[in-house]
């Protein structure tokens, strides 16, 4: 019988990737500014308590890399419904996809790359958000969120390429 969720605090395989979903309780100061974020006034978020949030955490066999979704991402709602068999594992293409998407963002964060990379990965990154805006899915304001972190991320490496250049520079006793 095919069950759908995670079961909080087991353990899940899938390649080189352990999966779990746990509940990690927020810092008081942490609980304070997501209320003043909602806007809820003050003298009613004295009467509340403060409760865990759910995330899954994705990690290497080794503990060399990890990467956690939170409650309300997209991405956690698409591991949490993924399918599981009787055994409790993820099983079938669905795994097959989960241990193919967690192995592109492993490389994608350990690899650095050059500036030649770093542009198509984000003139790809705009032709998805296109593809999205054609199909309602994202909102301009959206697009332009995403397209803006996009262009930071470029421009960030940019500004490390050339902290990489200056330095190779000096150290080669060419700065002149």
């Amino acid at each position: 019988m095919e069950q759908k969720g995670l079961e909080l605090g087991k353990i899940y395989h899938a390649g080189n990737f352990i999966i779990k979903k746990f509940t990690r309780t927020l810092t008081k100061k942490q609980v304070l500014q997501l209320r003043d974020a909602m806007n809820i006034p003050r003298d009613i978020q004295k009467h509340l308590e403060r409760n865990g949030m759910q995330f899954i955490k994705a990690s290497t066999i080794s503990g060399s890399g990890s990467v956690e979704w939170v409650f309300g991402m997209s991405f956690f709602k698409a591991i949490d419904e993924m399918p599981v068999n009787e055994n409790g594992e993820f099983y079938g293409t669905a795994l097959d996809n989960l241990t193919m998407i967690l192995t592109c963002m492993f490389a994608d964060t350990s690899v650095v790359g050059d500036m030649e990379y770093m542009a198509e990965k984000q003139k790809l990154m705009h032709k998805y958000f296109d593809r999205k805006a054609n199909k309602g899915e994202m909102t301009d304001e959206e697009i332009k969120e995403s397209e803006k972190a996009a262009d930071e991320v470029l421009k960030n490496e940019e500004h490390k390429a050339t902290l990489i250049n200056m330095s190779k520079e000096v150290e080669n006793g060419s700065n002149e």
